[in-house]
């Protein structure tokens, strides 16, 4: 991740800011889809409290 941080340009990252969509619609889907599928998969499979957290929490946080 520090390499690919490192060799972004200027440029690359003002084309980002002014064309925002695919930026905002990966942070929606790591906010809010996400936890909100992992809650519902929780929901459907009937898991028991200590599953459902372990997947809500991995669905919580998906880059780590």
């Amino acid at each position: 991740t520090l390499c690919i941080g490192c060799d972004l340009e200027l440029e690359q990252i003002m084309q980002n800011i002014k064309r925002p969509i695919p930026l905002l619609i990966g942070l929606f889907c790591q906010t809010v889809y996400l936890p909100l599928l992992s809650l519902a998969l929780a929901k459907i499979f009937q898991l028991d409290k200590a599953t459902s957290l372990g997947l809500l929490s991995t669905g919580s946080c998906p880059g780590n």
